[in-house]
């Protein structure tokens, strides 16, 4: 037999489990939506990174001179057409640094899934490829980041089965 206050016990405790269970589901909640919305804001950042480099490279290879794809096309370093080309490896690197920089994650399936795809087919390109590689000699391996790039440039080279030049 129940005397009342057994049955005011089992009601405080399943009040407290149910209760228990709803700040559970609550604190699920408010991760779940602190995930959503450091997921979107994560995507927002890869879009804007991405419109960036896309009107970069537009401006960049709209300057591209007319013999780019010409396989004997050599320009002497420090002339115009040198630079114009120059300026696309300057561009690669930054969309490297921005995707590829140590202790940043947000944005290396960028690189990997579309940049370096990108800047390989780039590495075929025998006016390209010949700046790159100048680009290594004369200005050498000095810097972290630099050598970095260049390695990666390499790799991705080597990958495309035309390595490049040591």
């Amino acid at each position: 037999m129940s005397d009342g206050s057994h049955s005011k016990g089992d009601k405080s405790k399943w009040i407290s489990i149910l209760v228990a269970v709803m700040a559970a589901i609550i604190t699920g909640a408010n991760a779940y939506v602190t995930y959503l919305s450091y997921s979107l804001n994560t995507e927002n950042q890869k879009a804007a990174l991405f419109s960036q480099f896309q009107n970069e490279y537009n401006s960049i290879a709209s300057r591209f001179p007319d013999k780019v794809l010409n396989p004997d096309f050599k320009p002497a370093r420090g002339s115009g057409d040198y630079k114009k080309l120059q300026d696309y490896w300057i561009f690669c690197y930054a969309e490297w640094y921005q995707t590829k920089r140590r202790g940043q994650t947000t944005f290396v399936d960028m690189w990997d899934n579309y940049y370096s795809g990108l800047i390989s087919n780039a590495l075929e390109i025998p006016s390209l490829r010949y700046v790159i590689q100048d680009m290594m000699k004369f200005y050498g391996l000095k810097q972290g980041n630099v050598r970095d790039f260049y390695s990666e440039m390499r790799v991705l080279a080597i990958n495309n089965g035309t390595p490049l030049q040591q």
